[in-house]
């Protein structure tokens, strides 16, 4: 063997050496993945979804521009939600909100953030009330809604301030929870 060749077989056998080295004392090699449940599984664009009763009556309404279920939390976030809800004589409640979270609980609940506001439409009977909070939760099948955040409720002749109330649109019934504030104004002016 020649000097070359000798060369070649040490350095061939230094090699060796060295990466059954390296394999013995790495660590593991691991994938980092990103945690599968925490990415949206799906999405709808252009939501707009109709609740009805057994008999078949739209009992409420929701349209928004894109809905994400986020396994994780098993939770639906909504853009922009919109929703429409009835009271008994069929006058519609127009709900608003810059985002919600709806979750798959029992009983189904949505809590709204951002802007909250919500607006009785004119009908026989209707008090044309307008309430505005920062956030609320509402629960779809039962057409009431909750808040402990202040709200002002406008009416034709009336402004009111209160933090925190219960409303039941099924009924057409607001509760106000504390510190509740009205002030009168002649509404023909």
């Amino acid at each position: 063997m020649n000097l070359s060749s000798k060369i070649s077989l040490a350095l061939i056998l230094v090699l060796t050496a060295l990466l059954s080295l390296s394999f013995y004392y790495a660590k593991p090699f691991a994938i980092k993945r990103v945690n599968q449940s925490r990415v949206p599984d799906w999405y709808i664009v252009q939501a707009k979804m109709t609740n009805t009763n057994l008999l078949g009556h739209v009992t409420g309404q929701l349209t928004s521009p894109r809905l994400t279920h986020l396994p994780y939390d098993n939770v639906i976030h909504l853009q922009t939600p919109f929703f429409v809800a009835y009271d008994k004589t069929n006058i519609p409640w127009h709900i608003h909100a810059n985002e919600g979270l709806a979750y798959q609980t029992k009983p189904k609940k949505i809590n709204l953030i951002g802007n909250v506001r919500i607006q009785q439409l004119p009908g026989k009977g209707s008090h044309k009330a307008r309430l505005t909070t920062s956030q609320m939760t509402y629960f779809p099948n039962q057409n009431i809604a909750e808040t402990k955040q202040p709200v002002t409720i406008s009416e034709p002749g009336t402004v009111m301030h209160s933090v925190g109330f219960k409303a039941n649109f099924h009924e057409g019934v607001i509760k106000f929870l504390s510190r509740s504030e009205a002030e009168y104004y002649d509404a023909k002016q």
